[in-house]
Order: structure tokens, then C-alpha cells, then sequence
């Protein structure tokens, strides 16, 4: 197995496609917000995308470009994102993205804008935050920054709501495997009917 030896210090970071779905102009502004609040900081760019040089373009223009690291695509993302306090992002849509759970199951709170998919998991406050104002953004992630209090009891809560989602997950792929039995059961039983009743000799 393919063992990462980089060494990340990320205190937060975005994971996924820098693209126009994931909104990464705005990504770069709400971080470049964060890290000029907090001197000490760093932030961790996971991905990759067609955006990426626009992306970048904003860093250097708020003047922190040299407290952001692009990795690029990371074939084992774990490490890194593990290591984070927390997880920004700034979706314009999204379904429930994979990152977002991951992020949840290692205890990575989320803090993202309010769509749909992401609205679903995050409850405001207790596991992550939503917002779709962009001063909020910045302030709930540099609060799970800077109290640790905080940051860990949404981390908590975070991995708990990966538990019940992953649970009813299974819960739904028992009653799929219930109900397909049910139905070859079924089929079974209703051929035996067939035969049994010599139908098929009548339709001879």
C-alpha cells in the first residue's frame, strides 16, 4: 500500500475539483480573510482544476500566497486532511460530495456555504457551520482555529453524524438484500406452482 511521507501543517484546508461548481475564487477569498486574521496559519489546497491558476492569482493579490499550499491531486488525501482543524468550502451546488464525509469521519469539522447536499450533514454549530455570508464564513472558521474547545467538540459531533450516516447506509443495503431475497423467493415459489400444476404441459 502506497504510504504518504510528506509532512503537512495545515491548520485548514478545501479538498476537491478546483472548478466553477466548487466556487474556488471565492474559496481563496473567505482563506485569505482567515489568514490574515490569524499571522500564524496555514492553509492547504487539496486538488486540482481548470480554476487553479485563478485561484492562486487571489492569494497573490491579498498578499498570502506564501501561507498556501497547492498539493495537487493526492492519491491519499487522509493524512493531510486529518491533520486539519478544519474543512472550507464554498460549493455553488454540490450532492453529498465523498471529501465532506471523509472530512466528517476523521473529525474535520465543515464550514461551508448552504447547499443542498452539505445541508443535509452539517448542522449549524454543533458538528460544522453554513453560511452564505462570507464575513460569517471566515469567522466560524478562524473560531475553530483558535478555540480548541470549540473545535473539538464540533469534531466530535462530526464524526458521530459519519456514524449514523454510514449506519443508515447499511440499514438500507440490509433491507435491499431482504428485499431482493424476498422477491427470488418469490419468483421461486411461483415457478414451483407452475410445474406443480402441469401449466406448461397445457400449454403444450
Amino acid at each position: 500500500m502506497h504510504k504518504d511521507l510528506n509532512n503537512y501543517s495545515f491548520d485548514f484546508v478545501y479538498i476537491g475539483r478546483i472548478s466553477y461548481q466548487k466556487n474556488p475564487q471565492r474559496v481563496a477569498k473567505v482563506a485569505s480573510s482567515i489568514l490574515k486574521n490569524c499571522p500564524s496559519v496555514y492553509f492547504g489546497v487539496i486538488g486540482d482544476g481548470e480554476l487553479r491558476n485563478e485561484m492562486e492569482v487571489v492569494f497573490q493579490e491579498e498578499g498570502v500566497a506564501d501561507r498556501v499550499v497547492f498539493t495537487g491531486v493526492l492519491a491519499y488525501p487522509y493524512k493531510a486532511l486529518k491533520q486539519a482543524k478544519c474543512m472550507l468550502m464554498c460549493s455553488r451546488y454540490e450532492g453529498t460530495p465523498i471529501a465532506a464525509l471523509e472530512a466528517m469521519a476523521l473529525g474535520v469539522p465543515i464550514v461551508s456555504t448552504p447547499v443542498d447536499g452539505l445541508k443535509e450533514i452539517i448542522s449549524d454549530g454543533l458538528n460544522g457551520y453554513i453560511s452564505d455570508d462570507d464575513a460569517r464564513l471566515c469567522n466560524c472558521v478562524v473560531e475553530l482555529l483558535v478555540n480548541s474547545h470549540i473545535q473539538k467538540r464540533c469534531s466530535f459531533n462530526a464524526i458521530e453524524m459519519a456514524k449514523s450516516i454510514n449506519n443508515i447506509k447499511k440499514y438500507k443495503d440490509s433491507l435491499i438484500n431482504i428485499y431482493n431475497d424476498a422477491l427470488q423467493d418469490c419468483k421461486k415459489s411461483r415457478f414451483s406452482e407452475i410445474i406443480g400444476s402441469g401449466y406448461w404441459r397445457k400449454k403444450q
